[in-house]
C-alpha cells in the first residue's frame, strides 16, 4: 500500500518555516554578538581610561589651563597650621598701621618645574635669587638652599624670624619641593615687614608686642597666598620671579587678613 505523496505547496511552507527559523537564529546569534561586541568594547575604553589616569596624577585642570600642582598636597598642610588672628591681634595692627609706616618686601618664586637630572640648575637660579633680595635672611636661605640640594620626595619649609634687639624686622618663608616623576616642582614665598616710626618712640615692651603679632600675621598671610603662585612652568620660562618693594599702607593692607581695617590717620 503507498502513501499519498506530500502535496508540493505543503512541502514549499514546511522548507520556508525552516528556512525562516533558521535566519531568526542566526539574526539573534548575530545580535547577541554585537551587543556583546560593543559591551566588551565599552568595557576596554573605561580600563584604558582608568588606567591611563592612573599613569598621570590626578591633579584636575588648574590656572592658565595646566593642571592643578603637585605641590598642593603640601600647601594645604601647611595651611592647616595657621594660627587664627585674635580680635586683639587685629587691634594691634590696626594700631601699628596708625602709628607707623610699614615697609614690606616681598620675594616670590613661582612654582618651577624641572627634570630631576638638571635640579642643580634649579638650585642655582634660586641660589641667585636669594642673592640678589635681602628679603630672606642667610639662616632661612641656609635652609631652604639644603632643602633643595637634598632633593626630597617631598618637603615644605616654614620659617619665621621675629625682630630681635630692639628691632621690628619681622620676615616669613615658605618653600614647597617634591618630585613628580622625572621632574623637581618647586615654589617659594617670602615676605619681609618693618614699621618705621619716624620721629614715634615706642616702649620695648610695645616692640615687643608688635613683633609677635606681625610675624604670626606675615606668617598666616604668606602661607594663604601661597596659593596663587602654584602652577606649572619649566626651567625655560624662570624669569617672571615677583619682586617687590613696597612701602605703602595699601599694599601692606593686602598682607593682611581681610578682617583687618586700614585705620584713619
Amino acid at each position: 500500500m503507498q502513501m499519498a505523496a506530500m502535496p508540493v505547496k505543503y512541502r514549499n511552507t514546511r522548507v520556508q518555516s525552516s528556512m525562516a527559523q533558521m535566519f531568526s537564529s542566526i539574526y539573534k546569534i548575530l545580535r547577541l554578538a554585537f551587543v556583546c561586541s560593543f559591551l566588551l568594547l565599552f568595557v576596554l575604553v573605561i580600563l584604558i581610561y582608568s588606567f591611563n589616569h592612573a599613569l598621570i596624577p590626578n591633579h584636575g585642570a588648574g590656572r592658565n589651563g595646566t593642571m592643578h600642582s603637585p605641590l598642593q598636597t603640601l600647601l594645604t598642610k601647611e595651611q592647616t597650621m595657621q594660627e587664627e588672628l585674635r580680635e586683639s591681634d587685629s587691634e594691634m595692627l590696626k594700631r601699628i598701621n596708625d602709628r607707623s609706616t610699614l615697609e614690606v618686601k616681598i620675594l616670590v618664586i613661582a612654582e618651577t618645574v624641572a627634570p630631576y637630572e638638571d635640579r642643580e640648575k634649579l638650585e642655582t637660579y634660586i641660589s641667585k635669587q636669594l642673592e640678589s633680595s635681602d628679603v630672606v635672611s642667610k639662616v632661612q636661605a641656609s635652609a631652604l638652599l639644603s632643602m633643595v640640594n637634598l632633593a626630597p620626595m617631598e618637603a615644605s619649609l616654614s620659617r619665621e624670624e621675629t625682630g630681635l634687639m630692639g628691632s621690628l624686622r619681622n620676615s616669613a618663608l615658605l618653600a614647597l619641593i617634591k618630585r613628580d616623576r622625572n621632574n623637581v616642582h618647586f615654589m617659594m614665598v617670602g615676605v619681609r615687614a618693618e614699621p618705621r616710626l619716624g620721629w614715634r618712640r615706642i616702649s620695648a615692651k610695645e616692640r615687643n608686642s608688635w613683633n609677635s603679632v606681625l610675624s604670626r600675621a606675615i606668617m598666616n598671610k604668606v602661607r594663604m597666598e601661597a596659593q596663587n603662585y602654584l602652577w606649572q612652568r619649566t626651567m625655560d620660562d624662570v624669569q617672571d620671579v615677583v619682586k617687590l618693594d613696597v612701602r605703602d599702607e595699601l599694599a601692606w593692607q593686602s598682607l593682611l587678613p581681610d578682617s583687618v581695617e586700614p585705620a584713619d590717620k
